[in-house]
């Protein structure tokens, strides 16, 4: 996303405002994590049956739309919620349902006017009757992405049934609400206050069944299913949730970060203050809840995990911004080992330290074109 607001930015010079917001934005990406608060430090946490690590101790901008911050929320959200799904298993009669709810629309439709109806809709189908009687508890989580029909905004879910209740009834009863308030919702324009509604909006659940069974999909309303409930549980952890609620950071291509520059942009400025992620019922935890907010999801980088390495401030901020970026990518990526993480972190405190010592004595023998030290340093 850098490289694509990098090449952005000279379309967009006759534009003084987008040129700014624009290099603004690139600016808070390429140095999200990278500047030092305090002392520096590296965290594991072991969740999921795997070890995962993280830098603390850095400024973030904590946006679901940053490719730092995105993927650390959502691995946050999964384990907190596979922490309150054995309790979830237990409920008598309990059921649950993938559901997932679109607005259809026509081109050029602003991302904020599309989420303003998106989350009038949620709300009135939270209020419904129906919801309230037959639903126990739902994870909800959005997803943007961008197409040949502009921003696509849609809501991913996990419904919890109150035991007893007519699934069937439910769903219909669902699909009647939400096509109504997709309908009906209204956008205010701003700065007068005005009201308008958002034109071509409908829903058309039979399009979105045919779409998914002509490429291998479930369609908008789908039960989980397992062998047990435990199974069932399990399957919703490590399939629904990873793969599908909080989709937008690991499904391949639908990463928010891989929306076309000025689309990103415009979702960025958007939708600042927007609840990507919620949860209520008996999918209501703590730990979940803290995670709601792009806020929350900062704080608790700093809170989340055992402290297996330091380096001081001073330190860190004498390495150029190519070195910190390399070791913050690397000590986060699934695909290193524990082992080589730590190896990894103890070279670069040695460099850091000696960046620092040169620094203080005023000499250049360390240049900063210097490369990181290497993933299997010892």
């Amino acid at each position: 996303m850098v490289a694509a607001l990098t090449a952005e930015l000279p379309r967009l010079e006759h534009r003084p405002t987008s040129h700014a917001r624009a290099l603004t934005t690139k600016r808070a990406i390429e140095w999200c994590g990278l500047n030092a608060r305090e002392e520096v430090s590296l965290r594991r946490v072991d969740a999921l049956e795997t070890t995962t690590h993280h830098v603390a101790g850095t400024f973030h901008c904590g946006r679901y739309l940053c490719p730092q911050c995105g993927p650390f929320a959502a691995r946050r959200r999964l384990e907190a919620l596979a922490e309150i799904a054995p309790a979830v298993s237990v409920i008598p009669g309990a059921r649950h349902f993938h559901c997932v709810l679109t607005v259809r629309h026509r081109m050029g439709v602003l991302w904020s006017d599309l989420r303003a109806c998106v989350m009038e809709a949620w709300r009135e189908l939270r209020e419904s009757m129906p919801f309230r009687r037959g639903v126990r508890g739902f994870i909800r989580a959005a997803e943007t992405t961008f197409s040949g029909n502009g921003h696509h905004l849609h809501l991913h879910c996990v419904l919890t049934l109150e035991a007893g209740t007519d699934p069937d009834a439910l769903r219909d009863a669902i699909r009647a609400r939400w096509d109504s308030s997709v309908r009906t919702a209204r956008v205010i324009d701003r700065p007068d206050g005005t009201v308008r509604a958002l034109p071509g909006r409908t829903c058309d659940f039979e399009a979105q069944e045919r779409a998914a069974r002509a490429d291998g999909r479930r369609g908008w309303w789908s039960e989980i299913t397992g062998a047990d409930v435990n199974d069932t549980i399990g399957y919703i952890v490590a399939k629904v949730l990873r793969t599908e609620v909080l989709a937008s950071n690991v499904k391949r291509g639908a990463r928010p970060w891989d929306l076309p520059a000025r689309a990103f942009l415009e979702v960025w400025y958007a939708s600042k203050g927007f609840r990507w992620f919620a949860t209520g019922g008996c999918w209501k935890v703590k730990r979940a809840a803290v995670l709601e907010t792009e806020d929350g999801a900062d704080d608790v980088r700093e809170r989340t995990g055992e402290t297996v390495g330091t380096i001081p401030r001073s330190d860190w901020q004498s390495v150029p911004r190519e070195g910190r970026e390399w070791i913050v990518g690397f000590v986060s990526s699934p695909d290193v080992l524990p082992s080589d993480v730590l190896r990894a972190w103890r070279a670069f405190s040695d460099v850091a330290r000696g960046y620092a010592l040169t620094k203080a004595k005023g000499t250049s023998t360390v240049r900063a074109t210097d490369k990181p030290p290497e993933g299997d340093a010892s």
